[in-house]
C-alpha cells in the first residue's frame, strides 16, 4: 500500500547511492551547510549524481520548485534513484504548486501511464506538502546575493548588530558584494525600524575599516555615493589616519577618489567652521589651519565635552554633530585688563569669569560688558574656550600680550611670547601684570 504522504530522506553528501521512499510527514528543516539548486547542479555535472540528487532533496523541502523538478524527473527515469511514477508526479505536481511553469508537461505525461488512484494520492500529497524554508539570519542571507533571501531574513529580525561575529561592519558586507539593491534593502529596514542610521553607516572593524573605506577600496561608486548622500562622514579614517578617498586613489578608481575628495574637503571646511565659531580654531595666515592644529583643537574641543577617544573617530564626531544640531552652550573663561580708577597709569588689574555660550562670539560680547562695568578703564577683553589655554606677558611700555587659546599651558606661553617679541616691546624678560605667571586654563 501506498503511505499516506511522503517523506524523501535526504542524501548524505558523501555520496550515499540510494534514494529513500518512507512513511511519515514532510522531511524537516535539515541543519545542513546552505545549499541550493545550483550546488547540485554543479554535482550533477561532475558525475555525482548521489550528491547532487541529495542537494534537491534539501533544497526542495526548502521550497524550491527547480530542485522539485529535477526529483521528479530523477524518479521517472530511475537515475540515479528508483525509478516510481508516483513519486514522479508528486514531485513534478510540487513543483507546479511552488510556481513552476515547466512542469505541465510532465505532469501529463507521467500521470498517463498512472492509474487514477494513484493519481488521486499524489495530487493530495503534493497538495498537503509544506516545504520547510531555511532560515537565514542576515549574515547568511548576504552570502547568497539574494534580493528576496535578504528581505525574508530581514523581516524575521527585530534587531541586527551593527557588526558581524567577526566584526566586520553590517553595511560594509553589503557594500562587498557590489550590489545597490541588497545594500539598499538593508537601508530601508534600518529606517523602518526607526534605527540609528549612523551607528550603522559608521560602525568599523577594529582596525577602523569603514563601510565607505570597502566601498572606496572597491570602486563600488553608486554605493559610496548613497553612503554619503544618507550622511555619512567622508573625514574619518582608519587606525592609520587613511580616509576613503586615499583608499579609492590607491586602487585606481580615479572618478570615485574625486568624489570622496571633494566630500572630505567639504567636512573638513565644515568641521573648521564650527571650530572657529566656538574658538578652538583661530585665524590663520593662509586661513585653512594644518591638520595638527586642527587636530589639536578637535582634541580639545573633545575634552571639553567629555568624549573619551582616539583621533577623528565615529564616537567623537557623533558628539560634535550633537552640538551642531541641538545648539548646546559651550562653557568659556572670560578675561579682560583693566587700569582702577585712582591707580597710576602703569597699574593694571585682571578679571576673569566662567560663562556659557553658543559661540566665541557671543563669549566676547560678555567679556567687554563685564570689562565696561567695573570701576576703571578698560583695555583688553577676550574669551577662550572649555578645554583650552591662554597666557598673558607684559612688556616694555605697559604693552600687554596676550596669547592665542592654545591646548596647553606652555603652548600658550610661546605664542605669548612670541607675539609679544613681533612687537619689539622689551619681550626678552616678560612678565606678567601680576608679577608671575600669568595663565589661565579651563577644563
Amino acid at each position: 500500500m501506498r503511505p499516506q504522504s511522503l517523506i524523501l530522506a535526504q542524501l548524505s553528501l558523501a555520496g550515499t547511492a540510494l534514494c529513500l521512499f518512507l512513511a511519515g510527514s514532510p522531511v524537516a528543516q535539515p541543519a545542513e551547510p546552505i545549499v541550493d539548486y545550483f550546488d547540485g547542479l554543479r554535482s550533477w555535472e561532475t558525475g555525482d549524481k548521489e550528491t547532487a540528487v541529495g542537494i534537491w532533496i534539501v533544497a526542495a523541502n526548502r521550497g524550491d520548485p527547480r530542485s522539485m523538478h529535477r526529483l521528479g524527473v530523477c524518479y521517472e527515469q530511475g537515475d540515479p534513484c528508483h525509478k516510481d511514477p508516483q513519486i514522479s508526479l508528486f514531485w513534478f505536481l510540487a513543483a507546479q504548486k511552488a510556481g513552476s511553469s515547466e512542469v505541465g508537461d510532465d505532469v501529463v505525461r507521467v500521470a498517463a501511464g498512472l492509474p487514477p488512484i494513484q493519481i488521486e494520492e499524489a495530487r493530495k500529497q503534493a497538495a498537503t506538502f509544506v516545504p520547510s524554508p531555511i532560515r537565514f539570519s542576515i549574515w547568511e542571507a548576504l552570502e547568497t546575493k539574494s534580493v528576496e533571501t535578504l528581505a525574508s531574513a530581514m523581516e524575521a529580525a527585530e534587531q541586527v548588530d551593527t557588526r558581524d561575529p567577526n566584526g566586520y561592519p553590517l553595511l560594509g558586507i553589503a557594500a562587498a558584494t557590489g550590489s545597490s539593491e541588497l545594500f539598499n534593502t538593508i537601508i530601508f529596514w534600518l529606517q523602518t525600524k526607526r534605527l540609528n542610521l549612523t551607528n550603522y553607516l559608521e560602525a568599523s572593524t577594529d582596525t577602523g575599516i569603514t563601510s565607505l573605506h570597502i566601498a572606496a577600496a572597491l570602486g563600488h561608486s553608486d554605493i559610496a555615493e548613497r553612503m554619503l548622500r544618507l550622511g555619512i562622514n567622508a573625514m574619518i579614517p582608519d587606525q592609520n589616519g587613511t580616509p576613503p578617498y586615499v583608499f579609492a586613489e590607491r586602487r585606481g578608481h580615479v572618478d570615485l577618489a574625486k568624489t570622496l575628495k571633494e566630500a572630505y574637503d567639504k567636512e573638513v571646511a565644515y568641521l573648521d567652521g564650527a571650530l572657529r565659531e566656538w574658538g578652538y580654531l583661530v585665524e590663520t595666515n593662509p586661513p585653512h589651519p594644518t591638520a595638527a592644529e586642527r587636530d589639536f583643537a578637535f582634541e580639545a574641543f573633545k575634552r571639553a565635552i567629555g568624549v573619551r577617544s582616539d583621533g577623528l573617530s565615529r564616537e567623537a564626531f557623533d558628539s560634535y554633530r550633537k552640538y551642531l544640531n541641538s545648539s548646546n552652550p559651550i562653557k568659556y573663561t572670560l578675561y579682560y585688563v583693566y587700569k582702577p580708577s585712582g591707580e597710576s597709569r602703569s597699574s593694571r588689574a585682571i578679571g576673569r569669569d566662567t560663562v556659557t555660550a553658543y559661540s566665541k562670539r557671543r563669549a566676547d560680547a560678555l567679556a567687554r560688558e563685564q570689562c565696561n562695568e567695573v570701576d576703571g578703564e578698560c583695555l583688553i577683553t577676550g574669551s577662550f574656550p572649555n578645554g583650552m589655554c591662554v597666557e598673558l606677558v607684559w612688556g616694555g611700555k605697559n604693552a600687554i600680550t596676550i596669547s592665542r587659546p592654545k591646548p596647553t599651558s606652555d603652548e600658550a606661553r610661546e605664542d605669548a611670547l612670541a607675539l609679544c617679541k613681533r612687537t619689539g616691546s622689551g619681550c626678552a624678560t616678560p612678565k606678567s601684570v601680576t608679577g608671575e605667571d600669568w595663565r589661565l586654563c579651563s577644563g
